[in-house]
């Protein structure tokens, strides 16, 4: 029995397996219907959410950077220790790489975060009355300004967060020996798994993760703080028929959107963060069954935004109507021999094709008359 694991805490081989699986499918269907999804908003002719569109696509780019980036990851943790190895195929790449990886997964999930965050900026905004401060103060300031603003809270963001992990990523060797020392079970695992990364000393682990996990656990919060002013300030202005129902749809959308974003994404995440700093057993298999839910919150954004949306619903609608017609018609080729006689007298036969267009139920026809 190990201090830090048992062999027990390890997945078996059959959810390994499984999770290769799982991660490897749901990139695929991510690949699909990100860029599905990008093409149908871009070749959707409306003028009323063109600007918002632009934030959605802004969003579905991270999202698609976050699934390839963990994909090609497919971490395994070895918390309680601040280590995990890779089951995918940057497993290969040396430690100095891995690293690199890691902390450019985190610099996206933040990204992802932030432009989930502008989107309910953006709603809330137009939703208020012309009249308000903050939408006057918005349209005093300039845009540039506007732009500074956002980049100076997100860099403050990515250092608040980046700075401590960075500056506690740990020399391997030194972890290694150390891990080995105090748990033999883990000189096992070495052996197994040589690429085996740490990225936080073992003994400043809270102090690398604490604002990040802060940060994180305030995110689904401060979206319902959001969506209460949303409503509100709906339910208050003095806006067209029209706008109202705009508002409306685009505030529909974004409720389902925080809900996946909050149980598929906040949650797992926040539950990977607590395994290692609460020292939970069975780290490894939290880890596999937390990011199967990440890797599903990207499809399932894409069907939110063009289910909610109607004039994306229009188009996808339109397109799946066009194929299921497509789909129900049929070209048949029918072949006929025509039997000549020859000069002296022989049977020559001589294949004289055509081609008819038809429906199924003309094949059917056809088939009952030869009955």
């Amino acid at each position: 029995m190990g201090i830090f694991l048992n062999e027990s805490d390890i997945p078996s081989a059959e959810l390994l397996h499984f999770y290769v699986v799982f991660e490897n499918t749901a990139l695929g269907i991510t690949v699909i219907m990100v860029p599905f999804t990008i093409l149908v908003m871009v070749f959707t002719s409306n003028s009323v959410i063109n600007a918002y569109r632009l934030l959605l696509i802004n969003e579905l780019s991270w999202s698609l950077v976050l699934d390839i980036t963990a994909a090609l990851i497919g971490a395994v943790s070895l918390f309680p220790l601040p280590c995990y190895y890779g089951v995918s195929v940057t497993s290969a790449l040396s430690h100095t790489q891995q690293l690199i990886n890691f902390v450019v997964g985190i610099g996206v999930l933040i990204m992802k975060d932030f432009s989930i965050f502008y989107q309910l900026e953006y709603i809330l905004v137009k939703s208020l009355a012309m009249d308000s401060k903050i939408r006057t103060l918005f349209q005093i300031v300039p845009k540039s300004g506007v732009v500074l603003i956002h980049l100076g809270i997100i860099v403050s963001v990515l250092g608040a967060v980046l700075g401590p992990i960075i500056y506690y990523l740990p020399n391997q060797g030194e972890q290694k020996r150390l891990f080995i020392s105090l748990d033999p079970f883990v000189g096992k695992l070495y052996e197994d798994h040589p690429d085996i990364i740490c990225f936080i000393d073992g003994e400043n682990t809270a102090k690398a993760l604490i604002v990040g996990f802060i940060a994180l656990s305030a995110t689904p919060f401060i979206g319902l703080v959001f969506l209460i002013i949303m409503y509100n300030s709906m339910h208050q202005s003095n806006g067209s028929t029209h706008t109202y129902r705009l508002q409306k749809m685009l505030f529909r959308s974004l409720v389902f959107q925080l809900i996946a974003f909050t149980f598929l994404l906040c949650l797992p995440v926040m539950m990977l963060m607590s395994a290692l700093l609460f020292q939970l057993r069975d780290g490894p298999t939290i880890t596999v069954i937390c990011f199967c839910f990440v890797l599903m919150h990207t499809p399932i954004d894409c069907f939110m935004i063009l289910y909610f949306i109607k004039p994306y619903r229009i188009v996808v609608a339109h397109l799946l109507k066009v194929l299921q017609t497509a789909a129900g018609d049929a070209v048949w080729l029918k072949t006929g021999v025509h039997v000549l006689k020859g000069p002296l007298g022989d049977e020559t036969e001589m294949d004289i094709g055509w081609v008819e267009w038809g429906t199924v139920a003309d094949v059917a026809d056809d088939g009952r008359r030869c009955m």
